[in-house]
């Protein structure tokens, strides 16, 4: 009986390590396909004055912003929804690489790379949509 007991209780664990494994595989293909995401600019010019929003969602976040719009210049992005972490905090610095660069095509922030992407496409995606 003990013995039994044993193997039942060494399979749940194989089991669930097994599960955990391809847990971990799946999250990170989803990370990579996200880091390696193109990120295309819009032509400001096409775009009258008004406040844009997009979202962009992978795992169980869906990242929303707004992005302002004044002069076919980027004045404001803000970032409605993120994440709470540390990570997910310092990717909302990739904001001031748009501001200054006025497209999106900017350089990620280093240590926050899927969340950076992620927020860039949010922008994208409302600068896309051209709805308020």
């Amino acid at each position: 009986m003990k013995k039994k007991l044993l193997i039942g209780l060494a399979l749940v664990i194989i089991l669930t390590g097994v599960y955990f494994a391809v847990q971990g595989v799946k999250r990170s293909q989803e990370f990579a396909k996200i880091r390696g995401m193109q990120i295309e600019n819009v032509d400001l010019a096409q775009l009258p004055d008004q406040r844009y929003l997009g979202e962009f969602g992978y795992g169980a976040t869906v990242y929303k912003v707004a992005v302002v719009v004044e002069n076919h210049q980027i004045k404001d992005v803000e970032i409605l929804h993120n994440r709470d972490s540390k990570y997910a905090k310092m990717a909302e610095r990739v904001r001031e690489n748009v501001l200054e660069a006025q497209a999106l095509d900017v350089d990620v922030i280093s240590g926050a790379t899927t969340t950076s992407k992620a927020l860039l496409k949010a922008m994208e995606n409302a600068l896309k949509s051209k709805s308020m």
